[in-house]
């Protein structure tokens, strides 16, 4: 989920690469379009799929059509940057419905279609170092990563016996839209040390892949050591 762009579709990408039966999926269909038909001209076998986070019904009806899954990345999130002392609680409702409960209601269905499948399989879903160090004025983003962290580490607990593995990885900024945009970024925000989106794939290919069956139920930093093992 959220292939259309960044570090979505910089995994897609190394995934096509790697031989993987790929179903892409993002909100923005055009974007995603162009992304899908890039990699069938390399070769790759790929699906493409509208997919809304914000909507239940979207996500029910796109395992209903895609069938088994081995595996599940969603990079979809919204950014939010408000005055701390001012921010309502509408723009707290409306971060926290997709980067919280749309991120952990796509794993809970993704889980749900491996078991009913009798698959093992791995979830990995993106959030952010902003869950474990303060920046200004991007509280509600950083509470909603925390948040799905936390929620997706209990959701793991009850699929581990199935053989499905959930994990996150939890990058500083990244080479992306979200950053260059100051006003969704944050304004005031220095990031002290910034990834390239394919630093973010190749972790999360890591977790997806049989070499990292012993990881379970972790938050990955992708930090370049900048928060000293917070």
């Amino acid at each position: 989920m959220g292939a259309a762009q960044g570090i979505g579709k910089a995994v897609a990408e190394l995934l096509g690469v790697c031989g993987h039966e790929l179903v892409l999926a993002d909100v923005e269909v055009d974007r995603l379009a162009v992304v899908a038909s890039d990699l069938r001209t390399k070769g790759a076998e790929v699906r493409d799929h509208h997919l809304d986070l914000a909507d239940t019904d979207s996500i029910a009806t796109f395992f209903e059509e895609v069938g088994a899954v081995t595996g599940l990345v969603s990079t979809a999130a919204v950014m939010h940057s408000a005055d701390p002392l001012t921010v309502d609680p509408a723009q707290f409702e409306k971060v926290l419905k997709l980067n919280l409960i749309g991120n952990y209601a796509l794993a809970q269905a993704a889980a749900r279609s491996m078991i009913s499948h009798d698959s093992a399989g791995s979830i990995v879903v993106v959030t952010s170092a902003a869950a474990r160090r303060p920046h200004p004025n991007i509280g509600v983003y950083a509470a909603s990563k925390a948040a799905v962290t936390q929620a997706l580490r209990v959701l793991g607990l009850a699929t581990q016996p199935y053989g499905i593995r959930i994990n996150t990885v939890a990058p500083t900024a990244t080479r992306t839209e979200m950053l260059t945009n100051e006003a969704s970024y944050g304004a005031g925000v220095v990031p002290a040390y910034v990834n390239d989106p394919d630093d973010i794939a190749n972790a999360i290919a890591f977790l997806l892949s049989p070499a990292s069956r012993a990881i379970n139920l972790r938050e990955v930093p992708l930090d370049g050591g900048t928060l000293l093992g917070l």
